[in-house]
């Protein structure tokens, strides 16, 4: 294939004739313009959506898959209308002043909460009827201009793809520094509306200038550039599997960006901050890319990629997240590497201008498929998060694939076996639990192993032992049993057991855990330790018969706090979580308190305005204790969500906060909560156990804060060894359900 991006010809300045080049200093503007639209609203309104579906990190990435459909269905709308003519503009134009109707964008739900038990379904409906239409629309602007352009004489017209990334770049940066601190959520909707209208405004102007140039008209005209003469050769264009090429190509670096995303915000937060990570990541490589120079050879692309990609891959199996100031750089680092290397090999392949539009349609195309593969097809085929890994694998195999040398029938038969061994055991091997179907796994690995070094010869073993890490690590779980593997919209939930314990696994966090002897299953263990800040609380401030509430079911483990004539309710969002709770099997601390507690399956923020509106009745105790793996929901932490607590709680109620967290520091922002609502508050935080006796004893180390109104409803617990005010700053760092940034409470360490 040929490469002639670096052809010298093939100058930035090779602009259409003079009429037109005015249109095409627009088209840039208008590109930058549309492009910072795009990313704005989708980080935008992700935002807004959080709360409705109790800030999990799901939420982020069931949105991207909706973007990428109806970025997909930009395209398609931009190749029919350019292929449509003057009718077609019409067209276009029409449908502007149409989607006009629906701005400010705003949250509108047509189900009216009817698929609340459904919330992947409820989200895409959510984003289709608030804000399909005026993005579909504005994210046709980037492939309807460059052909426009292309069509009045510009030479190359992939070069105002510069201007598009950087406006996407712009508004990734923008975003999380700039425009969610300063603003509120419905002025950033406002906003956004006036941008919108600004990209539709300058699209038509833009049309008006970039109008196209019969070619006996214009004698001055250049040719138009064969960018890939193989994607041109014979009639029709590139053929099925020049298209298949893109689609592939497209799709592993997209499905990278679902699993890094993932992996990332499941252990931090669910935030625009963290979002724009990756995505920045992943825009930067298509820039580089498309560049008309190329920055690094790929041939040191190819050298680095394949020991990064299998330490990302070990990484990632392993669920190792410390040191996090070298594990996410690995992950994310690496991730830019694959993706820059991948979307190279798509630039090159890139066709004429006239093939334009379809070449997006691929592109968009393949990153719909993955999106659909991470966040849709995953979680029903895998117990755990496998995705990333078969990304990585698929990443290194495609690496070592395109070194551009012929191979023969049989290598290409082997490889097709290899890939459907392969395929067999990532669909039956991740279910396997019994020692023996683990060690027939691995048995199945070597005839695997052999059809790769035969399909990929000269070191391409590294491809054959990304499989080998995939496969073995969903086999190997012979040190600690898996009892269960669940997958839910909200999180991986595992059930491991060793020798003296029963572990929950929410994401790479131990959520609960109870002894396997019958004779000891009532023992508070983990959090809530009677040694440990929680326990010490219940066992000081609550008895008699007090009335708690728990947001954040777990395992159900703080019920063994649970005294005869207490009243217990939990609210749980996820009911994969309600489901391990209740089985008396797995876990029996709902099983074995005195009087079994009330579990609600809803978001607890939401649960507790209700109960609010009804005038019920208020709780002694409230505790938050709402997580999935390390990540905070940031709905339940802000100014707005403690006036519900403070809503809930009888005169002298306590509120009860588990800020347990390796990487944000919460207890900072309870500070400033605290000192907004005007609560008192007393601290703890566990720090040098010994990890011997506190594994054997079931501890773990954790970091609590107890608020009430009074500080004298504290005194019992604030004169105990460790427990310490909590600083009333009238400063300190809050959030707001407009406002709600992690950088300042970032730790990496």
């Amino acid at each position: 294939m040929t490469d002639t991006r670096k052809d010298p010809s093939d100058r930035h300045d090779a602009a259409p004739p003079a009429r037109g080049r005015a249109g095409v200093a627009l088209a840039a503007v208008t590109l930058f313009a549309a492009a910072l639209a795009v990313f704005w609203v989708q980080l935008f309104f992700t935002r807004l959506l959080l709360p409705a579906f109790g800030g999990t990190p799901a939420v982020w990435t069931g949105s991207l898959v909706f973007f990428q459909a109806a970025l997909l269905l930009g395209y398609l709308w931009a190749h029919g209308i350019v292929r449509a003519g003057r009718l077609g503009v019409l067209l276009h134009g029409g449908a502007l002043a149409g989607a006009a109707v629906l701005l400010p964008i705003v949250v509108r739900d047509p189900s009216g909460g009817a698929l609340s038990e459904h919330p992947l379904a409820r989200l895409v409906l959510l984003l289709v009827a608030s804000v399909g239409a005026p993005f579909v629309l504005v994210a046709a602007t980037a492939p309807l201009l460059q052909s426009w352009a292309a069509r009045a004489g510009m030479r190359d017209p992939y070069v105002l793809y510069a201007a598009s990334n950087l406006g996407s770049v712009a508004a990734l940066l923008l975003y999380p520094f700039a425009l969610e601190p300063a603003l509120g959520l419905a002025v950033q909707g406002r906003l956004w509306a006036v941008l919108w209208a600004g990209v539709a405004v300058l699209v038509i102007a833009s049309r008006a200038l970039l109008r196209p140039i019969p070619a006996e008209r214009s004698p001055d005209a250049a040719p138009e550039p064969v960018l890939d003469r193989a994607a041109d050769a014979g009639a029709g264009g590139p053929d099925a599997a020049q298209v298949c090429r893109w689609l592939v190509l497209a799709f592993v670096p997209a499905g990278l960006l679902y699993g890094v995303t993932l992996t990332i915000t499941t252990d931090i937060a669910p935030v625009p901050l963290l979002w724009v990570l990756p995505l920045g990541l992943y825009l930067g490589s298509f820039v580089l890319a498309f560049a008309r120079r190329d920055l690094v050879p790929r041939s040191a692309l190819v050298v680095l990629v394949p020991p990064v990609a299998l330490a990302m891959l070990l990484v990632a199996l392993l669920g190792w997240l410390h040191p996090a100031g070298a594990i996410v750089p690995l992950h994310a680092g690496g991730f830019f590497l694959i993706a820059w290397l991948l979307h190279g090999d798509l630039a090159a392949a890139r066709p004429a201008p006239s093939h334009l539009t379809g070449f997006y349609l691929a592109i968009a195309a393949g990153g719909l498929a993955a999106g659909l593969f991470c966040a849709v097809g995953a979680p029903l085929l895998f117990t755990t998060a496998v995705e990333y890994p078969i990304a990585i694998a698929l990443a290194v195999l495609l690496v070592a694939a395109g070194d551009g040398r012929p191979r023969s029938a049989w290598q290409v038969r082997s490889v097709a076996l290899a890939g459907g061994i392969g395929a067999s055991l990532l669909l039956a091997g991740f279910g396997t639990r019994d020692l023996g179907g683990q060690l027939l796994g691995y048995a199945s690995l070597l005839p695997l192993l052999v059809a790769i070094a035969i399909g990929f010869p000269r070191g391409r073993l590294l491809a054959g032992a990304a499989l080998v890490l995939v496969v073995a690590g969903g086999q190997c779980n012979l040190g600690k049993p898996v009892l269960l593997a669940e997958r839910s919209f909200f999180g991986v939930h595992r059930v491991v057991e060793d020798d003296l314990f029963r572990h929950y696994l929410s994401g790479t966090t131990v959520h609960g855990r109870q002894r396997i002897a019958a004779d000891r299953r009532r023992e508070p263990l983990a959090y809530y330790d009677p040694r440990a800040p929680i326990g010490e609380t219940f066992g000081a401030l609550v008895g008699g018969e007090a009335r708690v509430a728990v947001v954040g079911l777990g395992i159900g483990g703080l019920a063994a706090h649970a005294q005869p004539g207490q009243t217990w309710r939990f609210y749980e969002i996820d009911p994969t979580v309600a489901t391990i709770a209740r089985r008396d099997d797995l876990f029996t601390y709902l099983a074995d308190a005195p009087t079994r507690p009330e579990v609600v399956i809803a978001d607890g923020r939401l649960a507790l305005e209700r109960e609010t509106a009804a005038g019920a009745e208020r709780w002694d105790v409230l505790v938050l204790d709402a997580f999935t793996s390390d990540a905070v929901p940031v709905h339940l932490l802000t100014v707005e969500a403690f006036a519900t607590y403070e809503a809930r709680l009888a005169p002298g109620g306590r509120l009860i906060v588990n800020v347990s967290n390796r990487f944000l520091d919460l207890e900072r922002l309870l500070a400033g909560l605290a000192a907004r609502r005007g609560l008192h508050g007393v601290a703890r935080r566990e720090v040098g156990l010994d990890r011997r006796a506190d594994r054997d004893a079931g501890r773990a180390p954790s970091h609590a804060i107890v608020l009430a109104r009074e500080l004298g409803h504290l005194e019992p617990l604030a004169s105990r060894d460790g427990w310490r005010p909590l600083s009333s700053r009238e400063d300190g760092i809050v959030w707001t359900d407009d406002h709600a940034s992690i950088l300042p409470l970032l730790r990496l360490r």
